[in-house]
């Protein structure tokens, strides 16, 4: 079988082609399972995140609840201070104590 100068370069074109698609197939596979390790990263970074914001809004919640807290003994002391109202300065001490 004899095989002239351009099948020959036609083969070591092909050939080198196919070498290539396996290099570069090889090359994706490894950006793939970087890309996918980093989206872990990523996944579990935004976990974290989650985690803290639910901790944020728990410290939130607690807050305003003081604040209601404090706000209601501010009026029932006003009230005891504009009216000595008895039963306002007990409710305070309740509170307090």
């Amino acid at each position: 079988m004899n095989m002239s100068f351009e099948e020959y370069a036609v083969m070591a074109i092909n050939h080198h082609i196919e070498e290539r698609n396996k290099y570069l197939k090889k090359e994706i596979k490894a950006k793939e399972e970087e890309i996918q390790a980093i989206d872990e990263k990523i996944q579990a970074k935004e976990e974290e995140i989650q985690a803290i914001d639910e901790k944020i809004q728990t410290k939130e919640e607690e807050i305003q609840a003081k604040e209601e807290k404090i706000n209601k003994i501010r009026k029932l002391f006003k009230d005891f201070c504009e009216n000595e109202d008895e039963e306002a300065m007990n409710t305070i001490k309740s509170i307090l104590l």
